[in-house]
Formats: structure tokens, C-alpha cells, sequence
């Protein structure tokens, strides 16, 4: 109901704010239903309405995705701090580079030959290189039956049409649309591709049983034991249904073949990730902009010219005089006489830069500050002292570890997925250890499934000050156990935080349970969670326990 204040406002022409109010929801509303982006339903938030707060002629956000692709594509091409911001971390999170590592003797063999045929000493760095730089990658998988041998494909991600979430987890990538290509005219020696879509590899159902119905119409039972829990490829997984009814809508009846897909810069149900340079294109455009104006009045500050001043003299007088200048004019080191009639003033430009010169600076720091970067990492450290510097590479490292932990992800994943696809394929059969015929001399027994990648270390740690922690820490431990204040468990466990430190990692359940393994026997002082998982390992071990 409207009061009379609304009322006499509207007749007027006025605007009242239950009607702003309403207005507001409706075009919230409309926001909510239909964002006019092209991402999934479960994009980013400007699918359901959010807007931003203000935009300016070099506003990224509002481009689609092809575009930014394009945009970035010539910042990182044109600009050495974007250019050099990306090296910086790739460098630092590969080091000279990482290396993939088995447990099991055999395995290692095919994770080398893997990753010898897929070129992964140099290509692990442009695949990291390029995760940063466009925010996506994506590698289509080929698998050779005979022994599952893996070889790598790559997509370029501005032909990535579309990425389909899971309806029921929209922080589950599951399918990567690749938009259709016209090759005739170009490169007429190939074939126009028709759209494709690539499923993201998945683990398989913990179903050890698929049913399905016969061409008899009778129920079949599959056991799929053998693929649970291991990461499969489209055609080796069983489909959900609304999988099927997806790939119709393309005109496929299955998928074009399976894929890793990793993205960076991206919250959890946002299907595609975003460059590490879109954000700073603003600010380099202008920065750039700043140095050329820069530049421009550099040159231009090396213009002067002589003034010549000549009392009582008429035109002709004047026009002689130019011509005997023109003719001899003053050189460096010369001297120039004249009389009281004549007065020579030399001119130059003052065009007063430092307000320029502070702008470049200020713009500088807003950009190595977006990328992470300290200012002496980029070479000007005429403001930083060695104490500054170490303060200040705090937070880049932890930034830097994250990266590394994301890049060591994508890589493990894709061993994983050889190792996997190698035991399905028959090309390799875990091994098992025997535990009772274990001599004093082995310590924990090896798990043939396990795969890492080793990436180097990035800080260099203070040794000095590392060891002397670890003494002090050491004295103090044994005095708490000496006075029954502390169990080994719990001791072990502050031993190896200490021990990260030196760049060793140390899981203190399995330590002690190895070191108990050369004595024979432990005691336990208390029970707990830990020390039950101790003892379970133990008794699996065949290690007494009191």
C-alpha cells in the first residue's frame, strides 16, 4: 500500500523508494536468471547478477573469454615486466627442473619412458609457463592398449569453447568443449574438425559391479573390480546418464577422447581460470604509456637555441645578420664577440619530469605488488638493504609454494594416471614385500604405488641458525622425556617440524615406527590416536609393543 508521500511523489514525476526497491530486485532478478555470459551454470559470480562497481575504457572483465586470451597474448608478447614476471616464477618453481620418481624399480622405468617420449624435461616447463600465462591447460591423452603406454596432446585454450562442471558438484570439471575448426583455404592438406568434447580424467566408481541390459533384454553384470579407484579414460569408465545426454547435444555419441585439465587464478565452481597478467593490463598499458611520454620529453629536452637581440636595427640589417649566423654559426668551445647593440640569450627546455618519473615509479610498484613480486627482484634495489629484502620475500614465497604445490599436483595426477592405465594394460604388475623375511637392515617397506615428483627447494635456508634450533629443541625434548612430560610420539612429531626447517620431510608415526623396527620393541606411554596408528604399524611389522 502506498502512502501519501509515494503518492503525491509519482504524480509528480518523482522516484520513491519502494519503487527503486522494487526496480533493484526486478533487474537482480533478471541478472540472477540470465547473467548474458557464456559460462556454465556454475560459473563465476557475474552469472548470477553481480555487477561490477565502476569501468573504465580499459575495463578486461567486460571482454569474453577469447578476447582476454588475445589481450594477454600481446601484453606478455610486447611488455618485458609482464614477460619477466611469468620467467620469475617459473623459474622458481621448477628450478632447473623436476624430476618424477617411483618406488617400485619397474614402474620407474615406465614413468621414465613416459615422460622421455612426452619431452617432459623441457616441455614441464612451457606447460607451466603457459598454465600461468593463460590460466588453463589442457592435455588430451592417448593410450595405447598393448601395455598402456601414455603420449601427451596439447589444446590451445582459445579453442576451448565451453567447460562442463558435474550438475550435482560444480567444483568437479568433467567434460572440455573444443570449438569446431575450418581448415580449408589455410591448410587445405587437412581435415575441418568438427566439435569436440574431451572428458576430464576421473577415478573410476567404487562400484566393483556395473549393470546393463543384454541385446536379449536381459540383465548383465559386469565386474569392474580391477578399475576402481584408478584414474580411467572416457572409455574405460561407465558414463552417467546425463554425460550421454550432453554429448547429443553436440551430435556425439560418445566422447572425443579424454584429457587433464588444470586451471589457476579461479575460485572453486569457476569452470575456467584467468592469466596471472589480466589483472595487471590496466597498469602496464599505462605504464607503458607513462615511459613513452617519458621518452618522448627526454628528446625533446635536448632541443636549445640562441636568441639574438639587435637594438635599433631595421629588417635589412636584421636579414644580413641571420645570413652571416646561418653561414658561421657558433660551434662548441667557440667565442662569440659582439657589441652593446647585440645581446645573445641561450635557450632550453625546462619541462619538469619528476612528476613523471614518480608516476612510473608508482605505477611499477602497483604492478610487481599485483604480481607478487618484491621491487629488487625486478633489479631496482637502490631502496633495499639486505634486512628489507628478507622481510619482504615473505609473503612471495608463500605465494610461490602454493604455485609449486598446484604445478607438482597437475604432474603427480598425470603419473597416477601412467602408472594406472600401465597396471590396466598389463604392461605392470605390483609388487609385494614380504614383511617377515624384512632384515634388521630394511627399515619401512616400499608402497610400489606410490609416485611423486620432486620439485626443488625454493628459499635458501639458513643452515646456522637451523642447527642451532634443532640442538636446543633436541636438549629440550630429552629433558621432557627424562621427566615422563612428554610421549615419543608427540616428541618425534616436534623433532620433525624442526627438521623441515634443513629441508627434510619426516612423518613422525613412520619414523618411530622404523627406528622402533631396528630395536624390536617400543613402549607406548598413553594411548591415542597416533600411538594406535603406531602400534598397528608395528604389529603389521611383527614388532612387539608394550
Amino acid at each position: 500500500m502506498a502512502t501519501l508521500k509515494d503518492r503525491v511523489l509519482g504524480v509528480f514525476g518523482g522516484v520513491t523508494a519502494s519503487s527503486m526497491a522494487k526496480t533493484a530486485k526486478r533487474a537482480y532478478e533478471s541478472g540472477y536468471n540470465d547473467g548474458g555470459e557464456d559460462e556454465s551454470a556454475s560459473g563465476t559470480t557475474k552469472v548470477y547478477g553481480y555487477r561490477k562497481l565502476g569501468s573504465g575504457q580499459r575495463d578486461f572483465t567486460a571482454v569474453d573469454y577469447t578476447s582476454a586470451l588475445d589481450v594477454v597474448w600481446s601484453v606478455y608478447q610486447s611488455n618485458p615486466i609482464a614477460r619477466r614476471l611469468l620467467q620469475i616464477r617459473r623459474d622458481y618453481i621448477l628450478g632447473r627442473g623436476i624430476v618424477s620418481r617411483a618406488e617400485d624399480e619397474n614402474l620407474q622405468e615406465i614413468i621414465d619412458a613416459f615422460w622421455s617420449s612426452n619431452k617432459l624435461d623441457r616441455r614441464s616447463k612451457e606447460f607451466t609457463f603457459q598454465l600461468f600465462l593463460f590460466g588453463v591447460q589442457c592435455y588430451p591423452v592417448f593410450v595405447r592398449e598393448s601395455d598402456g603406454r601414455v603420449q601427451l596432446g596439447y589444446i590451445d585454450p582459445s579453442e576451448i569453447e565451453d567447460v562442463i562442471s558435474d550438475p550435482e558438484n560444480s567444483m568437479e570439471m568433467r567434460a572440455v568443449v573444443v570449438q569446431a575448426q575450418e581448415t580449408l583455404g589455410e591448410r587445405p592438406w587437412l581435415e575441418t574438425q568438427k566439435k569436440r568434447v574431451y572428458r576430464v580424467i576421473q577415478k573410476g566408481s567404487d562400484s566393483s559391479h556395473a549393470v546393463s541390459i543384454g541385446e536379449d533384454g536381459h540383465l548383465e553384470t559386469e565386474d569392474r573390480s580391477q578399475y576402481m579407484g584408478k584414474w580411467l579414460t572416457a572409455p574405460q569408465d561407465i558414463l552417467e546418464e546425463w554425460e550421454l545426454k550432453m554429448l547429443k547435444t553436440f551430435g556425439l555419441d560418445e566422447y572425443s577422447g579424454s584429457c587433464f585439465y588444470e586451471k589457476v587464478n579461479a575460485v572453486s565452481n569457476q569452470p575456467r581460470g584467468y592469466s596471472d597478467l589480466l589483472s595487471l593490463t590496466d597498469w602496464l598499458d599505462q605504464h607503458d604509456q607513462t615511459l613513452f611520454d617519458l621518452a618522448d620529453r627526454e628528446g625533446m629536452a635536448g632541443y636549445f637555441s640562441w636568441d639574438v637581440m639587435m637594438e635599433g636595427a631595421d629588417r635589412a640589417m636584421i636579414d644580413a645578420r641571420i645570413a652571416e649566423i646561418v653561414r658561421r654559426p657558433p660551434k662548441k668551445g667557440s667565442v662569440n664577440v659582439h657589441n652593446e647593440k647585440e645581446h645573445w640569450t641561450f635557450n632550453y627546455p625546462d619541462l619538469k619530469s619528476a612528476g613523471s618519473v614518480g608516476t612510473a615509479s608508482a605505477l611499477l610498484n602497483m604492478i610487481l605488488g599485483g604480481g607478487g613480486v618484491p621491487r629488487h627482484w625486478y633489479g631496482s634495489g637502490d631502496e633495499t638493504n639486505r634486512a628489507t629484502a628478507q622481510a619482504q620475500g615473505g609473503p612471495t614465497w608463500r605465494s610461490l609454494e602454493h604455485d609449486q604445490d598446484l604445478v607438482r599436483g597437475l604432474f603427480v595426477w598425470m603419473l597416477e594416471f601412467v602408472r594406472d592405465q600401465a597396471e590396466l594394460a598389463g604392461g605392470w604388475t605390483p609388487g609385494k614385500l614380504d614383511i617377515a623375511t624384512m632384515t634388521d637392515e630394511d627399515t619401512m617397506p616400499i608402497d610400489p604405488h606410490r609416485v611423486d615428483i620432486i620439485m626443488p627447494e625454493m628459499v635458501a635456508r639458513d643452515l646456522a641458525i637451523a642447527t642451532g634450533a634443532l640442538s636446543a629443541v633436541m636438549a629440550a625434548i630429552m629433558t621432557m622425556l627424562d621427566l615422563k612430560l612428554i610421549t615419543r610420539v608427540k616428541a618425534t612429531e616436534l623433532l620433525a617440524k624442526v627438521v623441515a626447517e634443513l629441508g627434510v620431510e619426516v612423518d613422525p608415526v613412520e619414523e618411530l615406527a622404523a627406528a622402533a623396527m631396528e630395536e624390536g620393541t617400543i613402549e607406548l606411554e598413553k594411548e591415542g590416536a597416533q600411538n594406535d596408528m603406531l602400534a598397528g604399524l608395528l604389529q603389521d611389522a611383527g614388532i612387539g609393543v608394550s
